[in-house]
């Protein structure tokens, strides 16, 4: 039953009174109550709510509660709405913003409501009609002279920062006032920063707003450096500007960089919080990560020479400063120097242009330190990322040394945070190393190093072992034979991780590569399997309630590597064991992720031994072609979820490519079709697509005819129907799809045109939604193809067909083999010209 109109009246009437309430949590469900209403109600059955709340944001006394209305009534209305508010509500933003009397959550809200009638001008092009513009940014240069509440200061920025980016000419006039006030609480608030942050642990109870951002100090420094960032991106506008000041802005970054002393103790006491503050790619707002991110966007925005004479002057005067903090015995020196090394960590790009500045501070400043006893773990670490950073122009000698100090600091008896820093600092040098050619300074360190890391992996953080065993698949690169050697350390390390962690995805999918490389090893693969097979049969052979649902998964994709690797004749295990326990748990699994695994692993058996994998008999003489028809069957079934069937295309090329004389083809082929005339997946269409396409390219007329002798779904030869569907798929197909896909075109189009049968006539009809004929999409896919597509696919890009038998594609050259197509004396061409020229 709908509430009466007069009762809704009356509430719209009360509710405003909550406004002024003295308790703070009564104000807010007040303001949420009758932002909700007015969405609805305003200005229809509320006319008079505008004017209710602006008288109530003239009294200082209910101010407060009606400034939170005015917010949260802003957010829930529509563009067009806000709108047609702003020409009578900036007025009294403005003179609530220059007010003093008014408190500095009243101020700062009139200023978040400001941004919101502004970004909604912006969106609808109406900016150049507001008039108060100019008085915001008097407004926001007096709140900077004043040195507002830094609540209020914050918002102002952020305002700024949209008037910039949007009405540059409006900010024009006011602009150097601005920034030289913006720069003053830069480094005014520095020094505060320092005292209070920097040298202190006064930050932890930081106050937030009602969206969880930084009030403070903190909040205020991002702002700025967003500000800053601004100002560089949005060109030769004001680039000149943040240019002049580069070296005392370079100074200041670094400055506010420094470790907190509250990271200090949060990232002693947990190392997971260490490795989150310190990822580039994390989502952690903190001063240091503001300011970090402002040099990467001065790194990609500056002039090159400027930007390095300008870091280096900054560093210089950072570590005259830290070396004059540490003769006077101050404990904080240390904070300057690692906030160096970590912006000059950052510009490895521009650095690596002024080589000799580089390798002087690499060996007169930070190798030299890193013989430094009782210093901060933190700068140790900092130390050790630099150098390895900067590794590949270091001569032999020095990275001899550098990679000794690495392998003191992975020790079990070092703090946390240095081993794992230490860790990261190997994974850089030996890839710098191994692509510089110079992996054998290496091999002498590897044994320590493997049992350091080993001894690593025992922490509870899974972030940790996710660095080792990066780490480690570095290192196996530089000496395979190595590898070899410590086999019985290196493969139960494996098995260790595989069987502990592998619930988490990261790790789980580091393991897969951690013993899809150890297949690839020569000499390890027999050792690997009487190792893994074991583990693997077992897991396949657990019961379904025994065993954690990603194992199974997991297990599947660690066979098919070993299958894959296993060589032309499988080890008798493998048939014997392997795949007996995979079919067994694939015939119980409803699992998508253990089903296309399992295909996968099919597929893998199938192309590598496809004798011994055809030879093999189960109970009751079933064979395996038999049992993979049959599996194929169940993963096409309608019954069946479609994910399920993502890589039955994949093990359906290889059942046809390698078993041709084994299996039947045609109920496949029948079953392939009517999975693609149902699938709403593109991934599965594709897979199917691409299946019969693989085989066009093998057994073309048999196929062709195949497609023309069975119907469509509208009545119409299959072949048709396969058509549309591969020529509307062709444009989203990976770069090694698309060029079989080419092939595959180029070879029924030239088939067709040749032949000119009148079995393939309704390729050159339009259908009844169609505006050419399906004949001539494939001719303009190809005319496409042959502009823009590169042909030279990596063979990475052909690895999804890594198991289906590929044969080697003949070179093809798209525009020659168009104009051939277009130059043939043919009637088929000439019923296509006029769509040709129609369309190309």
């Amino acid at each position: 039953m709908e509430t009466p109109p007069e009762v809704k009246c009356s509430i719209r009437n009360v509710l405003p009174r909550g406004l002024a309430d003295a308790d703070s949590r009564v104000r807010s469900s007040v303001s949420l109550t009758v932002a909700s209403i007015a969405r609805w109600d305003w200005p229809d059955h509320w006319p008079q709510l505008l004017s209710i709340l602006v008288s109530g944001l003239k009294e200082p006394s209910s101010a407060v509660g009606y400034s939170q209305l005015l917010k949260d009534f802003l957010n829930v209305l529509t563009g067009a709405s806000i709108s047609q508010l702003t020409p009578q509500l900036l007025p009294e933003l403005l003179l609530l913003t220059v007010s003093p009397q008014f408190d500095a959550r009243v101020r700062s809200r009139a200023v978040d409501a400001f941004c919101i009638c502004l970004q909604s001008a912006i969106d609808h092009e109406a900016g150049p009609t507001i008039p108060q513009l100019d008085g915001f940014c008097a407004a926001f240069v007096q709140g900077f002279l004043q040195r507002y509440d830094e609540f209020l200061l914050k918002r102002m920025v952020k305002a700024s920062i949209l008037l910039i980016q949007h009405f540059p000419s409006v900010c024009g006039p006011h602009m150097d006032l601005l920034l030289a006030q913006i720069w003053s609480c830069l480094t005014e608030g520095a020094e505060r920063y320092t005292q209070m942050v920097i040298n202190n642990n006064n930050l932890d109870d930081e106050e937030v707003d009602s969206d969880g951002e930084s009030c403070g100090t903190a909040g205020l420094v991002a702002e700025l450096f967003e500000l800053v960032a601004v100002l560089v991106e949005e060109g030769a506008r004001w680039t000149s500007v943040v240019e002049s000041a580069l070296p005392e802005l370079l100074y200041m970054i670094i400055l506010y960089a420094q470790v907190s002393e509250m990271q200090v103790h949060a990232w002693g006491d947990s190392i997971d919080k260490f490795l989150e503050e310190e990822d580039e790619e994390a989502f952690v707002f903190t001063v240091r990560s503001s300011a970090l991110e402002l040099v990467q966007t001065l790194e990609g925005s500056m002039d090159e020479v400027k930007l390095v004479n300008a870091l280096w002057a900054a560093v210089s005067r950072h570590l005259m400063e830290a070396n004059e903090m540490r003769h006077n015995q101050n404990p904080h020196w240390w904070k300057r120097y690692e906030s160096c090394l970590r912006v000059v960590s950052t510009f490895r790009q521009r650095l690596l242009d002024d080589e000799t500045s580089l390798k002087r501070f690499l060996e007169q400043v930070v190798l030299p330190d890193l013989q430094s006893l009782n210093v901060s773990p933190f700068l140790l670490s900092q130390l050790l990322i630099t150098a390895s950073c900067y590794c590949d122009i270091l001569p032999d000698e020095l990275v001899t040394r550098l990679l000794q100090v690495t392998q003191d600091a992975t020790q079990g008896h070092q703090p946390m945070c240095l081993r794992v820093s230490s860790t990261r600092a190997l994974r850089q040098i030996g890839s710098h190393l191994a692509h510089s050619g110079r992996g054998a300074l290496m091999v002498p360190f590897l044994p320590a190093l493997l049992e350091a890391l080993v001894s690593l992996t025992a922490c509870s953080s899974l972030d940790v072992v996710a660095i080792v065993i990066e780490c480690l698949l570095v290192l196996f690169k530089v000496d395979t034979s190595f590898v070899v050697r410590h086999e019985p350390r290196i493969v139960p390390l494996g098995v260790a991780l595989f069987l502990k962690s592998s619930h988490d995805p990261l790790i789980a999918s580091l393991v897969d590569d951690y013993f899809a490389f150890l297949c690839g090893v020569e000499g390890l693969h027999e050792p690997l399997v009487q190792r893994l097979l074991p583990t693997l049969v077992s897991i396949l052979h657990a019961p379904k309630e025994k065993v954690p649902s990603h194992l199974a998964p997991a297990a599947i994709d660690l066979l098919t590597h070993l299958v894959a690797h296993g060589g032309e004749s499988l080890p008798d295990a493998f048939l014997q064991q392997g795949f007996p326990a995979l079919f067994q748990h694939l015939a119980a699994s409803d699992d998508a992720a253990t089903l296309q695994n399992g295909c996968e692993c099919l597929a893998a058996f199938i192309s590598t031994a496809p004798g011994q994998v055809a030879a093999w008999r189960g109970e009751h003489g079933v064979t395996a072609p038999y049992l993979v028809t049959e599996f194929i069957g169940r993963l096409l079934d309608p019954q069946t979820a479609e994910h399920c069937a993502t890589c039955a295309g994949l093990l359906i090329s290889t059942v046809l490519s390698h078993w041709r004389h084994q299996v039947d083809a045609e109920p496949l082929l029948r079953a392939v079709l009517s999975k693609l005339q149902s699938t709403h997946v593109f991934s599965v269409a594709q897979g199917l697509v691409m299946v019969l396409v693989r085989l066009l390219l093998v057994e073309t007329e048999p196929l062709l005819h195949f497609l023309t002798s069975v119907p469509g779904p509208h009545g119409e030869s299959a072949l048709r129907f396969v058509l549309e569907q591969w020529v509307s798929k062709h444009p989203h197909l990976n770069r090694s799809d698309a060029k079989l896909s080419c092939h595959g075109l180029a070879r029924l189009l030239e088939f067709v045109l040749v032949r000119n049968d009148i079995q393939f006539d309704e390729l050159f009809q339009r259908g009844e939604k169609q505006e050419m004929p399906v004949l001539a999409l494939a001719l303009k896919v190809l005319i496409q193809a042959a502009n823009d597509m590169d042909e030279a696919a990596s063979e990475s890009d052909e690895d999804e067909y890594r198991y289906a038998g590929k044969e080697q594609l003949p070179p093809l050259d798209l525009q020659c083999f168009v104009r051939q197509v277009m130059s043939l004396p043919s009637s088929s061409v000439a019923r296509l010209q006029p769509f040709i020229d129609q369309r190309f």
